[in-house]
């Protein structure tokens, strides 16, 4: 749902927008909706639109009556998979950006970021879209545990559930967007303002795994220029103190590099760690490790090619260190 003045849009299954009428929060009245669309999970509003995000696709609603709402454009179904999903949207520019996810049978829930030009609100459409590194998931609860997304300038923030970290991604070109980089751990949900991302956490979606490592925040501020954070503690009312960089740090050598480089990190205590390697539209393509390691130093070859053997072409990649408390990535160039 979204708040624009005292009215409240809601993103429903039927009839797919809900307007309410708040100017008595005692006493709400549904004033409008607008049906005719499949069942619609996120709703995203600006200027006199509401964007709402289902199965079938993306809907943008004429909301400068909000007592009549109509719909005036739709990109028709862009989504595969099952039927049952999750899905978020914002908007910003003169785009919409949704994100989806879809569990697959083998238990992977696919994420995908779809960028949208809504400039002519009468017919929207698609011009770029990118894969999300994959989330493993036991069953469809813990798979869309949650799911968030915001926007500012030429980065789109995903907060992908299922204890995952914080996904940055560069729109900067909307038909190419790339993969940036990551933060943080069982980030759940997401917003920005000014020059801050405020972020949640839930350890507890990892119910089940071993749970006594990670961290006990839920909520954190983030400077979208540096590295630093400000945690806040659910149990108390104040910040707690800056989360330094820790010992926690990945390097690469050589970089450029070919046919292999040395991809070394430090773990201040022993923990389960994972170094993958990424394309720059958030494809994976080797997996060096995922297992429990020692405190100390630890050294990883990659050899440049995929998970199938095959040689990777020249490019840029980037691989990411992924601990039950922190997350760290950089670029490295494979020169053929």
């Amino acid at each position: 749902m979204k708040f624009e003045g005292t009215k409240d849009y809601v993103a429903t299954e039927d009839p797919g927008l809900l307007v309410v009428d708040l100017a008595d929060p005692l006493n709400p009245t549904r004033v409008a909706d607008v049906g005719g669309m499949d069942p619609c999970i996120d709703v995203a509003v600006a200027g006199s639109h509401a964007y709402l995000v289902g199965s079938g696709g993306l809907h943008i609603i004429d909301i400068e009556d909000p007592e009549s709402p109509a719909l005036v454009g739709s990109t028709g179904t862009i989504f595969d998979g099952s039927t049952i999903r999750k899905q978020g949207v914002t908007v910003a520019g003169g785009y919409a950006y949704v994100v989806d996810q879809d569990m697959t049978p083998d238990e992977f829930v696919d994420c995908f970021l779809y960028v949208i030009d809504v400039s002519a609100s009468e017919s929207p459409a698609v011009v770029g879209s990118m894969s999300l590194p994959p989330l493993l998931a036991r069953d469809w609860d813990e798979a869309f545990s949650a799911l968030d997304i915001a926007v500012r300038d030429d980065f789109v923030y995903v907060a992908p559930g299922n204890g995952r970290q914080l996904l940055v991604i560069d729109v900067s070109v909307p038909e190419s967007p790339a993969f940036n980089g990551s933060f943080g751990s069982h980030v759940n949900g997401v917003a920005v303002f000014g020059e801050y991302a405020f972020v949640t956490s839930d350890p507890s979606v990892m119910d089940g795994y071993n749970c006594d490592n990670y961290p006990d925040s839920r909520f954190q501020i983030i400077g979208l220029q540096c590295n630093g954070s400000v945690a806040i503690d659910p149990d108390h009312n104040s910040p707690g103190e800056r989360t330094p960089s820790t010992g926690l740090r990945l390097a690469v050598h050589p970089n450029p590099f070919n046919p292999q480089t040395t991809v070394s990190f430090s773990l201040e205590r022993t923990e389960w760690a994972s170094v993958d390697v990424y394309e720059l539209t958030g494809k994976r393509v080797a997996v060096l490790a995922d297992r429990t390691f020692t405190a100390g130093e630890h050294s990883l070859l990659w050899n440049g090619r995929d998970v199938t053997g095959r040689s990777m072409p020249s490019g840029t990649y980037l691989v990411r260190l992924e601990t039950e408390s922190a997350v760290r990535s950089q670029k490295l160039m494979l020169v053929r």
